[in-house]
């Protein structure tokens, strides 16, 4: 990209804001509520938290303040019941970083956990490499994916908008696997990093069936380039981006983490990006004390009949950037509901036990046997998972809560989260269709 290129780059951001100004502004505002902290309840019973862990469909991660709060906002407004949140401390070798946020919400009948830290990128402390692994090792967690959700630059400003959401279909990290010689950059082509499973044929087939059409953006399954270091330099991005010959729409920070980590488990995690475009890497945060910078951006405002004085310029101009990230933020949110509404994921694993033990009958003795019991069903039912006992001891809790399994009160303390190893009595445990 040479420096004409890079003056369209600012342009075009110019223009689109004069162009979705009302949409971007709606956005930001959303985002910036200051009464945001309404629409959570807080959590600290370690019981209720490992309910809530059980009971995960879907874990969401983000690392930028605009894609939390357009998460959470939306969210709330659709279902009007707040949000819970709780800390977590990641497995981290500094414990200025381990601390990260948990939230937990319902949409469509899926169960989400929402992992928020502020640190971007993947191998970084507290990076979403960091996250997996938490989620990988914690015993009452089994998600049946990982979504990285947000914001993203665009690698091709002339084909895509700000606002067109990037779903990944394969991932190309730069430094973390390339070779550089001289002055040339190398990123091996073929690597394994894709969604490889139906998750993917699925979001291409809405993709080609046009169930996004009626949104004002394009929603694309293409490739992405993931890496540590933030993209500032257009040379420096056309290099990254011409280091592979596959078609590169879109780069963030998170991806290699992810999928390096969700292939990496005992039991392989379904994962994938999706982010809308905010900016193109290059020309994204405007100092409005350059004069020639604020000219032009009152010059593109007079162009769509916005009229602002260049105090009001200058303000609008100072947090240009955030808008566009609320923006697109919002339209990532768009798309992500459109995939739950779909219908495109598993179902939980919670409630394919509760299916399985739907269609059991017999007696067993201790809950210790039922979790034995639980534990042939998934073997015969091949779901391909090798659920720990405290998972099942949970789902076991979970069950008598819901009037799923019945038995005497005084073969488990149904409150507590001991494993029961309780083997005398030989109490009897009805095994209740609902």
């Amino acid at each position: 990209m040479n420096n004409n290129e890079n003056e369209f780059a600012k342009k075009y951001i110019f223009d689109f804001y004069g162009k979705k100004q009302k949409e971007c502004n709606e956005s930001y505002d959303l985002a910036e509520d200051s009464e945001i902290e309404q629409v959570y309840e807080e959590i600290a019973n370690d019981t209720i938290i490992n309910s809530l862990l059980v009971k995960t469909a879907l874990v969401v991660i983000t690392a930028n303040k605009y894609e939390r709060n357009i998460l959470h906002q939306r969210v709330f407004a659709s279902s009007k019941t707040k949000i819970k949140h709780t800390v977590i401390k990641l497995l981290t070798p500094c414990d200025r970083y381990n601390r990260a946020n948990a939230y937990f919400f319902e949409l469509n009948g899926y169960n989400i956990m929402h992992i928020h830290t502020d640190i971007t990128g993947s191998y970084t402390i507290a990076g979403s490499a960091d996250i997996v692994r938490w989620i990988t090792t914690n015993e009452y967690l089994f998600p049946i994916a990982i979504i990285s959700f947000g914001i993203c630059f665009g690698t091709r400003e002339k084909k895509e908008e700000i606002g067109d959401v990037i779903i990944s279909k394969k991932i190309y990290p730069y430094f973390i696997g390339a070779k550089v010689n001289g002055e040339d950059l190398n990123v091996v082509d073929d690597n394994v990093f894709c969604i490889n499973t139906d998750i993917g044929t699925r979001i291409n087939n809405m993709i080609n069936n046009n169930k996004f059409n009626k949104m004002p953006f394009s929603v694309k399954f293409k490739n992405y380039i993931t890496g540590e270091a933030v993209v500032s330099s257009s040379e420096w991005r056309k290099k990254i981006v011409d280091t592979t010959t596959q078609e590169i729409c879109a780069g963030d920070m998170e991806g290699y983490g992810l999928f390096k980590e969700c292939n990496n488990t005992g039991y392989e995690i379904p994962c994938l990006i999706l982010k809308a475009i905010c900016d193109w890497g290059v020309d994204k945060n405007f100092d409005s004390s350059n004069e020639q910078i604020l000219n032009d951006f009152v010059e593109t405002l007079d162009i769509h009949n916005i009229k602002f004085d260049n105090l009001q310029a200058k303000s609008i101009l100072s947090s240009l950037k955030d808008r566009l990230q609320a923006y697109a933020a919002n339209c990532a949110y768009d798309v992500f509901i459109t995939l739950i509404n779909s219908n495109i994921f598993s179902e939980s694993i919670i409630n394919k036990l509760q299916s399985e033990i739907n269609n059991y009958t017999g007696a067993a003795t201790t809950c210790k046997k039922i979790e034995e019991m639980l534990d042939s069903i998934i073997t015969d039912s091949n779901l391909g998972y090798n659920l720990s006992r405290l998972y099942l001891h949970r789902c076991i809790i979970l069950f008598h809560e819901k009037g799923i399994l019945k038995c005497e009160p005084k073969c488990i303390k149904h409150d507590s989260n001991q494993i029961c190893d309780r083997t005398d009595g030989m109490v009897s445990i009805e095994l209740k269709k609902e």
